[in-house]
Formats: structure tokens, C-alpha cells, sequence
């Protein structure tokens, strides 16, 4: 087996200027999840999220991110919220590429690692960031209230 060739891609920081862009990847990666359809947050709302002096995520390429206080372990790391690669471009090295890059992004801010999910149908993820070095958190399982919840919670 040959070795994947290097993905001449010139990676860069995403601007809010790149909110569409985005958008459609995140169209992609939602439709490629295999979870019930979802539609993007709009570009007008990924920009706003990242922009000003604090964003709220930021990105390479199509890698967003931000930072993530684990309290439990006394660590600052940074949160890899999406990754996503076009197919025609895998297995040339890209979504490695793009991890680095976060993660040299996250150093400069302390970050001492990164973490992420996977989504459980997505085997070929979960392959690529055992490849990386990642390791599953078997302990931690996420749990999410849903928007109307949230309201009705703070009622």
C-alpha cells in the first residue's frame, strides 16, 4: 500500500468573511452524519460567532474549534466542534493537517490538548483519530437540552 500523497491544500485561519463556505461544509458533514436532516446555522450567525476581539469559535479551514477548561484534570485543551474534509481530497493527509494546525492555534493560547466527539454512526472518524492518537473517554457520555428545555428550565 502506497502512502497517501500530501494534500496540496494551503491552509489559512477562516474569517467571518468565510461563513458561507463553512456553512455549505457543515451542510455536507450534517447530510454525510446520517442523522435525522438538520439545517446549518445560518452564515449570517456562524460570522457573528466569529468575529470580534473574543470569538466564539474560530477556524482553519474547515476545522472550528475554541478552548475547553477540563476542571477535572486542571488543563486548558481545545474543543474540535467540526472537521470536515471534502472526499475527493481524503486520504492526502488534509484533516491531519488541519488538526495540526488547531492544535499549534491552541498552544499559542495554552491549550495542552485536543478533544472532540464523534458521532456514533461515523466509524471511519472514529479509525482516523485512533490513528492520530486520540483515545475514547469511556466515562463521559454528552447530554444536551434541547432549546426549549433550556427555556422552560430558566422559568
Amino acid at each position: 500500500m502506497s502512502a497517501p500523497v500530501q494534500s496540496p491544500a494551503r491552509l489559512r485561519r477562516a474569517t467571518a468573511g468565510d461563513a458561507l463556505a463553512i456553512r455549505r461544509m457543515l451542510g455536507a458533514l450534517i447530510a454525510r452524519s446520517g442523522n435525522p436532516p438538520a439545517t446549518p446555522a445560518p452564515a449570517e450567525e456562524l460570522a457573528r460567532h466569529m468575529s470580534g476581539p473574543r470569538p466564539d469559535i474560530e477556524a482553519v479551514g474547515m476545522v472550528l474549534f475554541f478552548p475547553w477548561l477540563s476542571t477535572w484534570r486542571g488543563r486548558l485543551n481545545l474543543y474540535i466542534q467540526d472537521l470536515y474534509v471534502d472526499p475527493a481530497e481524503r486520504r492526502g493527509g488534509l484533516g491531519r493537517r488541519l488538526l495540526a494546525a488547531a492544535a499549534r492555534e491552541g498552544k499559542t493560547r495554552g491549550c495542552k490538548g485536543l478533544i472532540l466527539a464523534v458521532e456514533v454512526s461515523n466509524a471511519d472518524a472514529a479509525r482516523f483519530y485512533a490513528r492520530l492518537g486520540f483515545q475514547r473517554i469511556e466515562e463521559e457520555r454528552h447530554w444536551l437540552l434541547p432549546p426549549e428545555r433550556f427555556e422552560a428550565l430558566m422559568e
